[in-house]
C-alpha cells in the first residue's frame, strides 16, 4: 500500500483517537450569518473560537487540517530538541513526512557503516553526518517502527484500500514494540514507544491492555513532550471502548485543558451519559482547576447557566467563564427568530422580548452584580444585553452604566457596546416620534458604517476585531424594529421603506403601491428616512414595476404599459421569446436560442396590448394573436420562460398564470 502522506506525521508521534475532520460542505459555502448580534470574539480569548456558539458547524471555525499541520510543527520542535538543533528542520520534515520505509532502512544501514542505497532526496538530506550516532540510530529505528504501524492506523478514510498481505500484524508489531520499548535509552524514546504500543492495542481491539499499559507508564511521560497527550488520547478511547465513560470523560477533560492542538478533539469525543457517570467524572479531579474545566465542557454540552453558577463558586475569576457567557446569550437570541424577519400583525402589539431564561438570567445577574470575574465589564455588558431583552431596563441601565466605563476607546467592545446601548432605546419605545428619531440615528449611522467592515469568516482566515463585529445582524434586527414599530404606529410606507416586506401581502393591493409610490415621490423626509432610503435595497423603480407588474396580471395591459414606460431605460430584459410555447417547459432550451427580437417588462407588455388589439379589431388574426397573448401571460408566470418579468424585490412571488387560460378558451 502506497504510504499515505497526508497521515505519516500523525503516525510518527502524534495519532490520538478522537481525532475528527468534519467535511461540513453541502452544495455552497455558509454566508456565516449567526442569529445573533452580541459578538462572542468580545471575550478576547483566540484558544477558545473553535468553541463559539455556531448553527452549522460542530466547531465554529469548520475542523479543517490544520490539526494536521499543527501537529506536524509540534512534532518536528520535539525532534529537532531531542537532536539538540543539529538536525534542520527541512532534514527532519523529510524523513518525518516525506520518507518511505526502505529510505529510513537504507539510511539506517549507512550510518551504521554499512552498505545502503538512497535516493537522491535522501542523499540530500542525509543524517550520516548528524552526531552522536546513537541519536540518529534510535530516530529512524523508531521511525522503521511507526512506518510499519501505519498499515493499521491511517488509512484514506474510504475503506477501500487493499491490504498487503506483506504487511505486519498487530501482535508480531507488539512483540517488537515491547522489545524495543525495553532497550529504548532515555526518556524521551520511551514515551514515543509507550505511545505507539498503547496505540497499537487500541487497533488491535484490546483496550484493557491498551488502558493497563497507560496506567502502568504515564509517570514515565516527564519530558513535557506531547506525547503524554497523545497516549492520553487512546486510553481515553480504550476506556471508551470499555464503557469507562467516566475515565474516558476525565481525560479528554485534561486534554481540552492541557493540549492545545488536540483541544478541538477532546471536545468533540467528551459526552458524558447521564448523572451518575457525571458524578463519578467529578470525583476523579484531583484539583478546583480540573473540576471547573470539567463544568465548563458540561456547559457547552448542556447547560451553561448551572456550569457558569457551578465554576463561579469553585474560582470567581476563571478564565473558562467568559465563553459559557457568550455562547448562552447566543443560543438565547436565536431562539428569539435569528436573522428572520419578524413581520407586521394587526392584532400583535406584545412589547418586544427574548424571554430570556429565568435560570441563565438569575446567574448572570448575580455574576455581574458581585464584580468578582477577570472581565467584570464583558459580564456588566451582557447582564445590560439580557436585562433590556427582558424589559428590565432599570437594571439594564445599570449594567450598561458601569460597562461604559470599559468602552471609551474604539475597539470591538465599544462597538458591542453601542449594540447592546441601541437594543436598551429600542426596545423601551412604543411609537417612534421625531424626537426619539434625532436620539437613536447617530448610533445608528454608526452602526452602518460599522457594518461596512464586516468581513465573513472563511476557513484558515484570521479576522482583525472590527471584521469579527456581528454587525450585520445587529443592522436587520434594528432595521426589523423600527419597521415593526412605525407599522404597529400605521405608518406603512415609512415600515416597508426600512425593512422591505415587513407587512405580509401589503402590496397585492395596487391602492397601496401607489401610496409607497407618492412616499418617495414625497420632498418632506425626517433626516431618518433620508438616511435609510439612501441605505435601502429598494427604490422609487422598484414600486412602479411592481405596480406594473400588478396591471398586467390582471390583464390591464395598458395600464402596465403606462407604467413601465416611467421606467423604460430600467426595465428587467427577459431571458426567452415570451411568446413561444412547450408542451413541456424548458426555460434553459428557450433561454439558449438567440433572439432576433429581443423583450425587456416595456416592449413585452407593448406587445402584448398590440396583439390584443389585433385579436379584436380582425376575427381573421383573432386566433393567432390569442394564442400568441395566452402564450405571453403563461411565459410571465413561474411556470414560463419570462419569470423574470415578476422577479420583483418588493413582491418575492410567483406569479399567477390563470389569464393566459381565459384567452386559451377564446381560440
Amino acid at each position: 500500500m502506497k504510504a499515505s502522506k497526508k497521515f505519516w506525521p500523525l503516525l510518527i508521534s502524534f495519532f490520538a483517537a478522537g481525532i475528527v475532520i468534519v467535511l461540513a460542505c453541502a452544495g455552497g459555502e455558509w454566508d456565516e450569518t449567526e442569529g445573533s448580534m452580541f459578538t462572542p470574539e468580545i471575550i478576547n480569548k483566540p484558544k477558545y473560537e473553535p468553541f463559539f456558539r455556531s448553527q452549522a458547524y460542530p466547531l465554529y471555525t469548520g475542523y479543517n487540517e490544520g490539526i494536521i499541520r499543527a501537529c506536524n510543527e509540534t512534532n518536528t520542535a520535539e525532534w529537532k530538541t531531542f537532536f539538540e538543533d543539529k538536525v534542520t528542520g527541512d532534514q527532519l520534515n523529510y524523513w518525518l513526512n516525506r520518507a518511505e520505509g526502505k529510505e529510513i532502512g537504507a539510511m539506517l544501514l549507512i550510518c551504521k557503516g554499512k552498505k545502503g542505497t538512497i535516493d537522491d532526496s535522501s542523499k540530500k538530506f542525509s543524517l550520516a553526518e548528524i552526531q552522536p550516532a546513537d541519536k540518529v540510530n534510535a530516530f529512524l529505528f523508531y521511525l522503521g517502527f511507526a512506518k510499519r504501524n501505519e498499515t493499521f492506523a491511517c488509512t484514506d478514510g474510504y475503506g477501500d484500500e487493499k491490504e498487503n498481505p506483506n504487511a505486519p500484524t498487530r501482535p508480531k508489531q507488539i512483540e517488537g514494540g515491547l522489545k524495543l520499548y525495553a532497550n529504548a535509552k532515555t526518556d524521551f524514546m520511551k514515551e514515543r514507544y509507550v505511545f505507539q504500543l498503547v496505540r497499537l492495542y487500541y487497533f488491535n481491539q484490546q483496550y484493557a491492555k491498551a488502558d493497563s499499559l497507560y496506567e502502568k507508564s504515564k509517570e514515565l511521560f516527564k519530558t513535557g513532550n506531547s506525547m503524554k497527550w497523545r497516549t492520553m488520547g487512546y486510553a481515553a478511547a480504550a476506556n471508551y471502548k470499555l464503557k469507562n465513560f467516566s475515565q474516558a470523560n476525565y481525560y479528554f477533560s485534561l486534554i481540552y485543558d492541557g493540549f492545545a492542538p488536540h483541544r478541538n478533539s477532546a471536545y468533540l469525543s467528551f459526552h458524558p451519559q447521564n448523572d451518575k457517570d457525571w458524578e463519578a467524572c467529578l470525583k476523579l479531579t484531583k484539583n478546583t482547576r480540573e473540576k471547573t474545566v470539567l463544568w465548563h465542557l458540561f456547559g457547552i454540552y448542556f447547560d451553561p447557566a448551572r456550569a457558569m453558577k457551578e465554576i463561579y463558586m469553585l474560582d470567581p475569576a476563571s478564565d473558562l467563564l467568559d465563553l459559557l457567557l457568550v455562547r448562552a446569550i447566543n443560543i438565547e437570541e436565536e431562539k428569539s427568530g435569528g436573522p428572520q424577519i419578524i413581520y407586521y400583525s394587526e392584532n400583535d402589539n406584545k412589547p418586544f422580548s427574548l424571554g430570556v431564561d429565568e435560570k441563565l438570567f438569575a446567574v448572570v445577574n448575580e455574576i455581574a452584580g458581585e464584580n468578582r470575574t477577570s472581565n467584570d465589564p464583558l459580564w456588566d455588558l451582557a447582564a445590560a444585553h439580557l436585562n433590556y431583552s427582558n424589559r428590565n431596563f432599570v437594571n439594564g441601565d445599570k449594567f450598561l452604566k458601569e460597562a461604559q466605563k470599559a468602552a471609551g476607546k474604539k475597539d470591538l467592545f465599544a462597538s458591542q457596546y453601542l449594540v447592546v446601548s441601541l437594543v436598551g432605546k429600542l426596545n423601551r419605545e412604543t411609537k417612534l416620534t421625531e424626537s426619539v428619531e434625532k436620539k437613536i440615528l447617530p448610533e445608528i449611522k454608526t452602526l452602518y458604517e460599522m457594518n461596512k467592515a464586516y468581513k465573513p469568516r472563511w476557513e484558515d482566515e484570521v479576522r482583525n476585531p472590527d471584521e469579527a463585529f456581528r454587525s450585520t445582524y445587529a443592522v436587520r434586527w434594528v432595521r426589523n424594529t423600527l419597521a415593526v414599530l412605525y407599522a404597529r404606529d400605521r405608518q406603512f410606507e415609512k415600515a416597508e421603506m426600512i425593512q422591505p416586506r415587513t407587512i405580509p401581502k401589503y402590496f397585492d393591493n395596487k391602492t397601496n403601491i401607489k401610496k409607497m409610490i407618492a412616499y418617495f415621490d414625497d420632498t418632506k423626509k425626517t433626516e431618518l428616512e433620508t438616511f435609510f432610503i439612501k441605505q435601502g435595497s429598494l427604490t422609487l423603480r422598484d414600486y412602479y414595476e411592481l405596480l406594473g407588474i400588478r396591471y398586467a396580471q390582471e390583464d390591464k395591459l395598458d395600464s402596465s404599459l403606462l407604467v413601465f414606460k416611467k421606467i423604460e431605460n430600467a426595465c428587467s430584459d427577459l431571458k426567452g421569446n415570451p411568446f413561444n410555447i412547450r408542451i413541456k417547459d424548458c426555460h434553459d432550451c428557450d433561454h439558449a436560442v438567440p433572439l432576433s427580437v429581443p423583450y425587456n417588462s416595456a416592449t413585452f407588455i407593448g406587445k402584448m396590448l398590440e396583439m390584443k388589439n389585433k385579436a379584436k379589431a380582425n376575427k381573421k388574426e383573432a386566433a393567432t394573436n390569442y394564442f400568441l397573448l395566452a402564450n405571453g401571460f403563461y411565459n410571465m408566470t413561474y411556470y414560463g420562460n419570462a419569470r423574470f418579468f415578476y422577479a420583483n424585490g418588493v413582491s418575492g412571488e410567483t406569479g399567477d398564470f390563470s389569464w393566459s387560460n381565459n384567452y386559451t378558451e377564446e381560440l
